[in-house]
């Protein structure tokens, strides 16, 4: 059975450019599903929104939304005959027009009264309905943007880095109150952003993008906890890569030895979540912390950095905040290891 969307071997390159922003990407979404796409500026996850927007023509490869083929070699349907609602970063909002005249722009000739009200009741801003985009905040002015975008009753709504305008102490609630009205609707989400915790909370399902690949697609937890390889690792978890030798059965490293638990091949690195590094001060350690940083996550914990010897790679480990670690002291490293 077919999902609601079904991407396929979908390439794009920009004109004058050497390499393909899309390379083969293919995925498929269920109906009031969210995708995260994941991954760094400039790796291609704002071009797959255009070009399933319609805002680009692919090169190559199908888009089918609910049954409807987009794009594909002989076929290529315009944006406004998409039936896809849009949220942009910078919220697209008409300086001259009232948040109930924004939200009902959408229905062009068919303006209902009733429709927009229900659409800003569902967002919390009804209350608001006669003031201007100047008069609101940030995060209002992204929930005007979102009711918007629902108000047709889309099959697909595309969220382009909806948090990337917002103060950081706003963007936790505003990000959970995103999801549970896309949730409470059931409408099928991509939303493209380059926050790790960002993806991790919102989405059903990630897809990491780099150069224009899909490296891994996964649940949160699969992406996580069994990265495909050394960049999804680092990208995902800012995972230490260390590297290893075999010898009698154990891993060795330079921040120490751990036990070989399943055969290894061609592995050339340990994968070392910061959260699994445990350091204890031991002054005749060759382990020297090099930094320590507090304040991650909002005051809850912080980060030491470490290496050993003059030849090792930096590696971090998260710390809890009463842990008071200095810079140049000296520790062992063990492994909590789920």
């Amino acid at each position: 059975m077919l999902g609601i969307l079904e991407v396929k071997e979908l390439t794009f390159q920009y004109p004058g450019q050497k390499h393909k922003a899309l390379d083969g990407i293919s995925f498929s979404l269920d109906r009031g599903e969210i995708l995260a796409l994941l991954g760094p500026s400039g790796c291609g996850k704002t071009s797959l929104l255009r070009v399933v927007a319609g805002f680009e023509r692919p090169q190559s490869g199908t888009i089918v939304l609910d049954h409807q083929i987009l794009a594909s070699p002989d076929r290529f349907i315009p944006p406004e005959q998409r039936h896809i609602g849009m949220v942009f970063q910078d919220y697209a909002l008409f300086p001259h027009l009232t948040v109930e005249q924004n939200v009902g722009f959408g229905l062009r000739g068919n303006r209902s009264d009733k429709l927009i009200r229900e659409a800003l009741e569902r967002v919390g801003l009804a209350h608001l309905r006669r003031q201007f985009p100047h008069q609101l905040s940030g995060g209002q002015q992204q929930r005007v943007a979102l009711a918007r975008a629902l108000i047709t009753n889309p099959a697909l709504v595309l969220l382009d880095e909806p948090l990337s305008n917002i103060d950081v102490q706003l963007r936790l609630n505003l990000r959970n109150e995103l999801k549970a009205i896309l949730q409470q609707t059931g409408t099928t989400a991509l939303w493209v952003t380059h926050d790790q915790e960002e993806a991790m909370a919102v989405a059903d399902w990630i897809g990491v993008i780099q150069a224009g690949k899909l490296e891994q697609w996964g649940t949160p937890a699969d992406i996580y906890y069994h990265p495909c390889n050394a960049f999804v690792a680092q990208f995902v978890s800012q995972a230490n890569l260390l590297p290893l030798k075999i010898c009698d059965g154990k891993i060795i490293t330079d921040l120490g030895e751990f036990p070989l638990n399943a055969p290894l091949t061609d592995q050339k690195y340990l994968s070392l979540r910061q959260e699994e590094a445990k350091l204890t001060i031991d002054a005749d350690s060759p382990i020297v912390i090099t930094d320590r940083f507090f304040g991650e996550g909002m005051g809850i914990s912080g980060k030491v950095t470490v290496r050993a010897y003059n030849h090792s790679p930096h590696s971090k480990q998260r710390s809890p905040p009463n842990r008071r670690y200095k810079g140049h002291d000296r520790g062992q490293m063990g492994v909590a290891l789920n």
